[in-house]
């Protein structure tokens, strides 16, 4: 069978993210599952009874050759997604089959290839999404731990999953399936790949909302304060700026503090190097998609000790070509890979057409000899217990 030609591949997209859509206009189709309605128009179907059989009929078809699912951090039988039904309009029994739209791909053909996307800040994967690995190419998230096992916490497993949970084969094809992917960052327009180096005229800038934000960012803005103190020339806005004035002022500064919010990742890990400003973030706790390397595109630090902030800044404006260097490294990894909705939806119709290797896999060999070996011991402590007793 020849590759899909992903010039000219048909995508349905089912969830409540328009990346694919945005990207592919002309041949994306969109099933809307959100909690708010969404009127059809331009690619776009709330999903209902009637575009899930003609969604089910073209798939059986061949009429698509990937299908796209953004992965909701709660259940459709949650309260949180419930309230749909009393939204405007009101349309309770519409509504109620809008927001299971994502389960419904249980009952749709596996002829065609299926990547899920977890876009959401947390670091588990809810069990409702649990049926998506029997049906994906890749499973993409966001927030992936460097323990991938993690993800299973308090959903697969009721704590932290052991060794016993880790050697199943049914959950190592799970981890199997696990990619990184990039949250990216939106630009309000077009970049010029060859833009002037701006004129750096302070060396942090730090703008970021502390209100019902993290002790990562109350405890780094202090030791910035101190810095600020210490005759560094660090710019910390205290009102909320415009697009403009806060893309203008991150670009004046050598490097743009950028500590993790909800999740590790933020938009703006990937909104400074487009502006020429380094970005110096926190330690990663998450397995990465095309990664900030350290000291190459980014700067990292330890948020633990209380020294390690200032160190590697002061270390980082040492050597001003060496920004230069980086910042240029940088803003050419972001464009080429973590701009939306291109080139990332480039990269995830590729993948999951099968035409390239999502990055970051972790192979695990299911049924070792080393596995199956502790499984034999454990059964043979099962038969001593019975004839004991």
């Amino acid at each position: 069978m020849l590759p899909i030609d992903p010039a000219t591949a048909r995508i349905l997209e089912i969830g409540t993210s328009n990346l694919m859509l945005r990207a592919f206009p002309e041949r994306t189709q969109l099933l809307w599952t959100g909690r708010k309605w969404r009127a059809a128009g331009n690619g776009v179907a709330p999903f209902s009874l009637r575009s899930a059989l003609q969604a089910r009929r073209d798939l059986r078809a061949g009429k698509y050759d990937l299908v796209v699912v953004w992965v909701d951090p709660y259940a459709p039988w949650d309260f949180h997604q419930l309230r749909a039904l009393f939204d405007r309009p009101y349309r309770p029994l519409a509504s109620l089959i809008r927001i299971f739209g994502v389960q419904a791909l249980r009952f749709f053909p596996k002829s065609v290839p299926v990547i899920a996307v977890d876009m959401e800040d947390s670091r588990t994967i809810s069990r409702h999404s649990h049926f998506l690995f029997e049906r994906v190419r890749y499973f993409f998230k966001r927030e992936l731990p460097v323990d991938r096992w993690q993800v299973f916490q308090h959903s697969a497993h009721p704590g932290m999953p052991g060794s016993r949970f880790r050697r199943q084969p049914k959950f190592r094809r799970r981890i199997n399936l696990l990619r990184p992917i990039t949250l990216g960052c939106s630009p309000a327009g077009p970049i010029a790949a060859d833009a002037p180096f701006p004129e750096k005229t302070s060396d942090v800038f730090a703008a970021v909302t502390l209100e019902g934000g993290t002790t990562v960012r109350n405890e780094g803005l202090k030791q910035l304060r101190a810095l600020a103190d210490a005759g560094l020339r660090i710019d910390l806005p205290t009102e909320r700026l415009s697009p403009k004035e806060f893309q203008r002022r991150m670009a004046a500064a050598w490097l743009t503090w950028s500590p993790e919010g909800l999740g590790w990742q933020c938009f703006r890990h990937y909104e400074a190097p487009l502006a020429f400003s380094i970005p110096l973030i926190n330690e990663p706790t998450i397995a990465r998609y095309r990664p900030l390397i350290d000291g190459v595109h980014a700067f990292y630090y330890q948020p633990d000790d209380p020294e390690s902030l200032g160190r590697v800044i002061r270390a980082a404006l040492a050597d001003q070509e060496r920004l230069r260097a980086m910042a240029a490294a940088a803003r050419s990894l972001v464009l080429a890979n973590h701009v939306l909705p291109q080139p990332l939806a480039d990269a995830l119709l590729r993948m999951g057409l099968g035409l390239e290797e999502a990055p970051g896999g972790v192979e695990l060999e299911i049924g070792s000899q080393v596995d199956r070996a502790i499984d034999g011991v454990a059964e043979q402590r099962k038969k001593f217990k019975k004839s004991s007793a």
